[in-house]
């Protein structure tokens, strides 16, 4: 069996930092470990993982100056942060800042290998000259690669060249009017609509 993927662990509990390591080695991943900011930034250079795993608090620095260096030299590593002090506010400028995931701890490993398992299928998929878009999954807004978020029409227009026209598909129109309308619409098998073909 190879290697799944490349990842680096950045906490500074020692325990949990091993731990991880060795559930994650034998889970077929190759893994390097770091305990402060600067000693992740060289693993970046030398172990380039493909995704690093985060604690925000590493003794008194902030994990975030990771994630900083990250977005700003657009470093092909994905972010996911593992902490046990979350906060709103960390958590909103981690994901503005491009982080792919954040997980508190403890962290369920099987979760956390299904996470590891569909961001390095999307690397893949990128990697094969496919594209990954990131879309939020409550609001379907989509975002770029400067870490900006718009709605799809907006992205397709920018980065795709495409004008989006919103109209109804049939299911919709039927749904729409019936809401709108006091009597609602007839069905097809009515004579009230057109074939949806």
């Amino acid at each position: 069996m190879g290697v799944k993927g490349r990842v680096l662990i950045i906490d500074d509990d020692g325990l949990l930092r091993e731990a991880l390591a060795s559930y994650l080695g034998g889970e077929g991943y190759e893994v390097d470990t770091a305990s402060s900011v600067s000693e992740a930034l060289e693993s970046l250079k030398t172990f380039e993982p493909h995704v690093a795993l985060l604690d925000l608090l590493l003794g008194g620095e902030d994990g975030l100056d990771f994630l900083k260096v990250v977005a700003q030299e657009r470093v092909p590593c994905d972010v996911v942060i593992l902490t046990g002090h979350g906060s709103l506010e960390t958590a909103v400028e981690a994901m503005r800042l491009g982080c792919r995931d954040y997980l508190l701890k403890p962290v369920d490993r099987e979760d956390l290998l299904s996470r590891l398992e569909v961001i390095l299928e999307e690397r893949s998929f990128r990697e094969g000259e496919g594209t990954v878009i990131p879309v939020c999954c409550v609001c379907g807004k989509v975002r770029d690669e400067s870490n900006r978020w718009m709605d799809l029409a907006q992205y397709m227009m920018l980065y795709l060249g495409v004008l989006m026209s919103h109209t109804y598909c049939p299911d919709c129109f039927v749904k729409e009017m019936g809401r709108l309308s006091p009597g609602g619409l007839p069905h097809e098998e009515d004579g009230g609509l057109p074939d949806k073909g």
